[in-house]
């Protein structure tokens, strides 16, 4: 979060009015320095001169930029109750620009709280304030709010479209800032849908836009999309790298909720590295800071990091672990539940599913993924419908049902055709030929055959 001015006081023959808004550019300065304890007490004594002058316009500013420095410390509720009180004040004087701008922020701290209708809903009414007053850079900071919203609904294409708009947009009028959260968010849109060398390239040039402009908060968030993109490629060492470095920085800036998303991906790494002992060091302290900040979301995801950690350590106490592993995803589905995060649920599900079929818990199995995929379907993720499919067609070979394996295969097929995932498609055509031929259905084998080697052809891949 940027600092907001302050109209100029130029023509205000009032010295404390005056004495108000100077503070509140102190403030500023120091809060683009990343000198936040002095920010805050800048922004202080300036909310005292505003509220005994009653200068609403200085203390609705001064409540707002409060507001930002008590989310970028991940004090979410704080930071609500500021931009709240930061918009009545705007409201009573009248000052539609500063209105939106707390509504705007106030968005921000829905979403930080995972409160999504609600962020929409002061969004859209932000964008409404910014289009009648013609505030080009407001409408556009409004739409990269919803674009946002987009991406945790799933609805990944309509948010790169977007965020490719904005970026253009924020790059014609010069403002770099704005320029660099549209490739944040195009980089997540691209991560989402597995474009892991496209989201490389957005959180790279974000990277350097923030750092370039002094944004050190938003330099960090782009090193841990980096971070996602390198090990979404499995370019492990780079991936680590940019996660601890990110970690440094949010660490020094007192931004909890940045550290802990930081090391949920060093987590990850080590998962895959494999050092089993970092990535539980790692989970274990992303889910301490969650619980201290009240984060459900992040919370849910480092149960999740620890519940993997079970299921992969000490394979002498097997069935301990994976009981282990079992409880913390049931723990997770409740911070998820809370969180009102549909995406999570279901991911949720679909590892609980995994480990009761790693344990050859077939049955069990079932119903999770089951679930999960009706989640799916229910919020029109196409990726996720996909790859639950082929979950589900997992279970029922292991249970020799070849019929319903057939019919889980064919439902992951057209997911994969909706979600443009050619090479996935491809690779399941080739398994529901398989299957077609185990059961002498053999013209039904050589369509799915014949198809998916017109696609592999297609993308430069036959075998």
């Amino acid at each position: 979060m940027m600092p907001s001015t302050p109209p100029s006081s130029g023509t205000d023959s009032n010295k404390k009015t005056r004495s108000a808004r100077l503070l509140l550019e102190l403030g500023n300065i120091s809060y683009l320095q990343q000198h936040t304890e002095q920010a805050e007490a800048h922004y202080h004594a300036a909310l005292d001169i505003a509220a005994r002058t009653n200068d609403l316009v200085a203390k609705g500013y001064a409540l707002e930029s409060l507001g930002n420095v008590h989310l970028n410390r991940s004090d979410v509720h704080m930071a609500e109750a500021s931009y709240v009180m930061a918009h009545n004040a705007h409201s009573a004087s009248e000052n539609d620009y500063g209105a939106a701008n707390a509504l705007l922020c106030l968005g921000k701290s829905y979403r930080a709280q995972s409160k999504n209708p609600e962020a929409k809903r002061v969004m859209v009414e932000a964008h409404k304030i910014y289009s009648r007053s013609g505030e080009d850079l407001g409408m556009a900071n409004a739409l990269d709010g919803l674009a946002n919203i987009s991406l945790v609904e799933s609805r990944n294409r309509e948010a790169e479209k977007v965020f490719k708009g904005l970026h253009s947009i924020q790059s014609q009028i010069g403002n770099d800032l704005g320029a660099a959260n549209a490739l944040d968010g195009l980089g997540c849109a691209c991560l989402m849908q597995s474009k892991s060398a496209e989201a490389e390239k957005a959180f790279s040039e974000a990277h350097a836009i923030h750092v370039d402009i002094g944004n050190m908060f938003g330099a960090a968030d782009a090193l841990i999309g980096l971070g996602k993109s390198y090990y979404a490629q499995l370019r492990l060492n780079e991936a680590e790298v940019a996660f601890k470095e990110a970690h440094t920085i949010h660490t020094s800036l007192d931004n909890r909720l940045g550290a802990a998303n930081a090391l949920l991906g060093l987590g990850k790494v080590y998962i895959h590295q494999p050092m089993i002992g970092d990535a539980e060091r790692a989970f274990t302290e992303a889910h301490d800071i969650a619980s201290r900040i009240e984060n459900d979301l992040t919370s849910a995801n480092a149960l999740i990091g620890l519940g993997k950690v079970h299921r992969l350590q000490s394979k002498d106490e097997e069935a301990e672990r994976h009981g282990d592993a079992e409880k913390l995803y049931r723990e997770a589905a409740m911070y998820y539940e809370r969180a009102n995060g549909p995406v999570g649920v279901g991911g949720m599900l679909v590892l609980l599913a995994i480990n009761f079929l790693d344990q050859e818990r077939y049955v069990d199995a079932e119903d999770p993924a089951n679930e999960a995929l009706a989640i799916f379907i229910s919020i029109g993720d196409a990726g996720r419908q996909m790859t639950t499919s082929m979950l589900l067609s997992r279970i029922y070979n292991c249970e020799a049902r070849f019929d319903d394996e057939i019919e889980a295969l064919t439902l992951a097929e057209s997911a994969s055709e909706e979600g443009d995932r050619p090479t996935a498609r491809a690779v399941i055509l080739g398994r529901l030929g398989y299957m077609y031929c185990a059961q002498e259905r053999y013209t039904e084998a050589e369509d799915s055959l014949r198809l998916a080697q017109t696609i592999y052809l297609s993308i430069g891949d036959a075998t």
